[in-house]
């Protein structure tokens, strides 16, 4: 619970920072050398296309399609239900963006602006493959473990190669779904902590 508090802060102090103080040291820069036209080519090319599609309703649908095949195996709903909690943080998300409205450069910069703090990609990557990290971890695979943290670690520095997001936006979604996909850890480990206490249940004699 700490973490999932200290992240937020964090994300929420940023937050006024880039309203109140300016844009973080370097942000002007990058986006001015990574406009969204033309786009990236090459391997940075392929790579911005890969992590923009990993972040779209397809591949979240495919994560909810997971969750079902492993609610349908008794051992594994708590793992379903830990997916399917983390993935809700982009609805989170939504409302954080709503609430946190457009960033001043990012205003100043586009015409049509749009909401762009935080950034929705990086924090349905975090939160998904990190729910798959944690289960990964549970069962000490870590090798699974470090394929889940890729996308995590190359999906904002994506979308700022991409010009689809600041510097600012994705390290908030950093924070953000990471303080979400913490909550969800704990939450869902209570529950199954509760349950294990009810189990087996009680015998009655005769």
């Amino acid at each position: 619970m700490a973490v999932a508090a200290v992240a937020t802060a964090l994300a929420v102090a940023l937050r006024v920072w880039v309203q109140v103080v300016g844009p973080l040291p370097g942000e002007r820069w990058a986006l001015a050398e990574f406009p969204p036209w033309p786009p990236r080519t090459g391997v940075v090319g392929e790579l911005v296309v890969f992590f923009d599609l990993l972040g779209r309703p397809l591949f979240a649908a495919a994560g909810l399609a997971i969750a079902v095949w492993l609610l349908l195996r008794a051992s594994r709903r708590r793992d379903a239900v830990l997916i399917v909690a983390a993935s809700a943080g982009v609805a989170v998300n939504a409302v954080l963006k709503v609430v946190s409205g457009t960033t001043p450069l990012w205003a100043e910069s586009h015409a049509d602006p749009g909401l762009n703090y935080p950034s929705g990609h990086t924090v349905h990557i975090v939160v998904f493959a990190g729910a798959l990290a944690v289960m990964a971890h549970r069962q000490g695979r870590r090798d699974l473990v470090f394929l889940a943290l890729i996308p995590i670690v190359l999906t904002g520095p994506t979308r700022v190669l991409n010009g689809a997001h600041l510097i600012s936006d994705v390290i908030a979604g950093y924070l953000i779904g990471v303080a979400w996909l913490a909550l969800v850890v704990v939450l869902v480990g209570r529950g199954a902590r509760r349950e294990l206490r009810r189990w087996p249940p009680r015998s009655h004699s005769t």
